[in-house]
């Protein structure tokens, strides 16, 4: 660089350097008593200051050049404010015990001051397209934010709203149009020639509206103006038609739906407008004629004038229901102005509902609306299709009966005449016939038509209306029946008495108080139901009622329940009244009753029957008839007593008179024909003399059976047979069917069960004498024990052992046997062939078992014969006589041997052999033999 330039460049510098000088003023305002420091800062990036402390109420100025940046520090805790000269009312927050830096402009003053909140106030904020949205801020601190929800109309938005320094700023906002529909759109119809006025109601938010029209019953629309006011005038319209309308409110953001429709015109040319009629009846008669007038307004814009315009018919647009065709207006009618034409009709000739009605007519061409229908009824002259009584019959002289006319037709007024048959038109009353619902109705009592022997009551309906004279349409008649007394039959159902004075008698079960089934017969009327009572003089109830009781039918009558207590004697007496009448209440309006008088008496109470059999010959039976185990004649009355069999009722024994304990027996009893009878005994009721029971009154025992009784005969042998004891006996019953016995010896059981009525008894000691006892079974049933004593012999008899032919068949030879133990003498006969017997005496000498003797038989002849030993015993042990029989053959021609042999033992015997009894040698003969068995001496 040359000398110049650097010489330019250092005056250059300088300048910039003396330029750039200038003043720094920091001013500690704090009132908080706090100190500041203080740093400045050049553009080289040295800092040329620091001043830690600037106390409160001192200022401090520096100059330096090209400073840059000025750091001020809070020394407090607090924040302060730093002020900028710059913008003196911005205050820069500084905290307590931080620095911050701000960039140095030359001649800034700063001024450090306490804190004071630079936050925001409340204010309107807008937002949106031409900021439509718009919404109220409330006050708020510095960096605070709001949430902003649009209120004004036609728009729907939100935004936030945040404070910085003291100003709001607006952020995330939202704003779009919601515009209301309009409402009331309103079109005129008719009120101008060629013109349609059009209004609305405003649409807050909105900035104009958008008006569309179409021809009504076409589907297009058309914009019509897109006014800023909420009214339109179309102008300039010529076509008569009926136009549609709608309007929508629009907006820079948007717009609404459209509104409800509203059609409008112009006035027609045509316009006829019916205002009233007067004159037209609710109702007239068939062919009758009426006249009315109408009144129609011109709001047209062309003048009526008579000829072309008036009225015809319409609905139907004929005369063919009021015979009134065109009418024409008269005189000159202008627009706005009312017409009055009268008319005349004709009631059709057919019943019914008919509409008059008629039309704005020009040369024959309907216009407008038809004038407001009328509904006139046309009725016909009152008729009747008859008259119907509510029944066809009745027997209530108390009731009424309703009658009700049959099909009426233009019926206004109705009258119904009654009368009996027995009286005629002379007992004629009129009633007046009512309207409930559609049906017309009187009802007429029977008793003001009822005299003696009355059969019928008649009807007779007049009708009529306000259009035509009353008429009689129809008549009818009720049959009155008269219905039969009451006959009525009384049946015993336990027995019957002739009570004397011509009334009858009867008899009550004690158990459930019958005493006759009772009839009652009505004739025709069986249908019908009658109560039945039997009471007392004083109209107490005696017997249960019968209400409701069925004819035809018998019923059981029955006393009441505190006449058949135990407390009341056997056989009292009730005089009873029996009273029938009709149970409905209609039949009974007839007073038809019948009543008789009746005596009644009382059954025994139920009795209990005890009986028990006893042992005997014959078996007897012990019977008690007690109520609860007492008896008492004056109370329970008199009984007879018998037994019965269960299986066939027949009578195992006689009745008897009970005792006045109620105890009586049967001893007549054959046990042989009831001992395996099921019997009862019977306590028969006597009744008083002249009632006759239609069966028995009988209480009877529970079943029972004859015990078994001993058995009959028993015997048992006294010594009268040598090797048993016979003992026998008869069965309880003749026949013994199913009886088993027991026989004992003493108290030994020697046989069980035995069917037989005979036992052969070996007993342990010959000659002791025993108590033999039996006892019969039947079933399970025992009798007691029948006993006997019986006995063996102590020792035999004498008796016959062996009796033989000898060889030569002169003599048959006899061996005699007995006991040593029994003495005496024995006497012996013998008979041949039933012969006359001859004795055979011989001594039995003591010290031997046997004796023999022999008998003569030579003089008997050959052939088969028969002997018969009879031996006595005198004296010893023995009782009774015994005899024996002997068969042999005589056959003497056998004595003829060819050859003899002498055996030993069975064979033949050496000579000289020695035995020691004779019974050991046999003689072998040929041609016949001979046998000895008995020993010889």
């Amino acid at each position: 660089m040359s000398t110049k330039k650097a010489f330019l460049a250092a005056l250059a510098f300088l300048a910039t350097s003396a330029a750039l000088a200038a003043p720094i003023t920091v001013k500690n305002n704090s009132t908080s008593g706090r100190s500041i420091g203080l740093e400045i800062k050049t553009l080289s990036g040295a800092w040329v200051k620091s001043v830690p402390s600037i106390l409160p109420g001192v200022t401090d100025t520096s100059n330096f050049t090209q400073v840059t940046i000025v750091s001020i520090k809070n020394n407090g805790s607090d924040s302060m404010c730093v002020y900028v000269s710059s913008a003196p009312t911005l205050c820069r927050e500084q905290i307590g015990g931080a620095s911050r830096q701000y960039n140095h402009t030359d001649g800034e003053t700063y001024v450090v001051d306490k804190y004071v909140d630079p936050g925001c106030s409340a204010a309107p904020l807008g937002w949106g397209t031409g900021n439509i949205c718009t919404a109220n801020t409330a006050a708020a601190s510095n960096g605070a934010s709001q949430s902003l929800t649009n209120a004004a109309a036609g728009a729907t938005g939100t935004a936030t709203a945040t404070c910085s320094a003291g100003t709001w700023s607006v952020s995330a906002p939202t704003c779009t149009a919601s515009l209301a529909s309009p409402v009331g759109l309103f079109a005129t119809d008719g009120t101008n020639a060629s013109s349609i006025n059009t209004t609305w109601g405003a649409v807050a938010g909105a900035s104009s509206y958008r008006l569309q029209y179409r021809k009504k019953g076409t589907p297009g629309w058309t914009d019509l103006a897109t006014p800023t006011a909420a009214s339109y005038d179309w102008t300039g319209v010529t076509d008569e038609s009926i136009f549609e309308f709608q309007v929508r409110a629009e907006s820079a953001l948007g717009s609404s739906a459209w509104s409800a429709l509203d059609a409008g015109n112009i006035r027609p040319k045509i316009a006829p407008v019916f205002v009233s009629q007067s004159g037209i009846p609710a109702k007239i008669g068939t062919g009758q004629s009426f006249s009315y007038s109408q009144i129609w307004r011109n709001t047209g814009s062309e003048t009526w004038s008579g000829g072309p315009h008036g009225t015809g018919p319409d609905s139907p647009g004929d005369t063919s229901v009021w015979g009134a065709g065109f009418a024409a207006f008269s005189g000159s009618i202008a627009t706005g102005s009312n017409t009055t034409t009268s008319l005349t009709a004709t009631a059709p000739t057919t019943p019914g509902v008919y509409q008059l009605r008629r039309i704005f007519w020009k040369a024959g061409v309907p216009y407008g609306v038809a004038s407001a229908a009328a509904s006139v009824e046309v009725v016909g002259p009152p008729t009747c299709g008859g008259v119907s009584p509510s029944v066809a019959t009745t027997y209530n002289a108390n009731g009424t009966v309703t009658v009700s006319l049959q099909g009426p037709v233009s019926v206004e007024t109705a009258i119904v005449k009654a009368w009996g048959e027995v009286s005629g038109q002379d007992d004629a009353k009129d009633y007046p016939m009512a309207l409930n619902g559609p049906n017309w109705t009187a009802t007429i009592p029977v008793a003001d038509h009822l005299v003696v022997g009355e059969s019928k009551i008649n009807f007779a309906a007049r009708v009529g209306n306000s259009l035509f004279t009353p008429v009689q349409c129809a008549s009818s008649s009720v049959t009155f029946q008269q219905l039969p007394d009451p006959v009525v039959t009384l049946t015993p159902t336990v027995g019957s008495f002739d009570a004397g004075a011509g009334k009858a008698g009867f008899v009550a079960a004690r158990r459930d108080g019958v005493f006759a089934n009772i009839k009652v017969d009505l004739g025709a009327f069986s249908h019908l139901k009658t109560d039945i009572e039997f009471v007392d003089p004083g109209h107490a109830d005696l017997g249960v009622p019968l209400n409701g009781a069925s004819a035809g039918v018998d019923i059981p009558a029955r006393l009441v329940e505190s006449k058949l207590v135990p407390e009341v004697p056997a056989w009292s007496s009730q005089s009873v009244i029996v009273r029938v009448k009709y149970a409905d209440p209609d039949a009974a309006s007839q007073n038809k009753t019948w009543a008789d008088t009746i005596s009644v008496l009382v059954a025994p109470s139920d009795m209990q029957v005890s009986a028990t059999g006893t042992v005997g010959i014959p078996p007897t039976v012990n019977a008690q008839v007690h109520a609860g185990g007492s008896f008492d004649t004056a109370t329970h009355g008199p009984f007879l007593g018998g037994i019965r069999t269960i299986a066939d009722g027949a009578a195992a024994s006689g009745f008897v008179a009970v005792g006045s304990n109620g105890e009586w027996g049967a001893s007549d009893l054959d046990y042989s024909r009831l001992y395996r009878a099921q019997l009862v005994a019977v306590a028969r009721a006597v009744p008083p003399e002249g009632v006759t029971l239609i069966k028995p009154i009988e209480f009877l025992s529970a079943p029972f059976s004859l015990p078994v009784q001993l058995v009959r005969s028993l015997a048992a042998t006294d010594g009268t047979l040598e090797e048993v004891v016979r003992v026998s006996w008869l069965a309880p019953a003749d026949g013994g069917d199913g009886f088993t016995f027991d026989v004992y010896r003493d108290s030994t059981l020697i046989s069980s069960g035995k069917s037989s009525v005979e036992l052969d008894d070996i007993p342990p000691v010959r000659g002791q004498v025993y108590s033999y006892k039996v006892s019969a079974k039947l079933n399970t049933a025992t009798s007691p024990e029948a006993q006997d004593p019986g006995h063996l012999p102590a020792c035999f008899a004498p008796r016959v052992e062996d009796a033989l032919v000898n060889g030569v068949m002169q003599a048959e030879l006899v061996a005699l046997s007995r006991w040593l133990q029994c003495v005496g003498d024995a006497v012996i006969s013998v008979a041949f062939d039933g012969g006359g017997a001859q004795p055979v005496a011989f001594q039995i000498a003591a010290g031997s078992d046997y004796r023999h003797a022999a008998i003569d038989i030579s003089g008997l002849a050959d052939g088969n014969h028969t002997a018969v030993f009879s031996v006595g015993q005198a004296g010893g042990l023995l009782n009774g006589d015994r005899s024996q029989s002997f068969s042999f053959s005589i056959n003497r021609a056998g004595l003829l041997p060819t050859d003899v042999t002498i055996l030993h033992n069975g064979k033949t015997a050496s000579d000289g052999v020695l035995t020691d009894s004779i019974g050991r040698f046999g003689i072998q003969l040929q041609g016949g033999s001979i046998d000895f068995a008995q020993p010889l001496n």
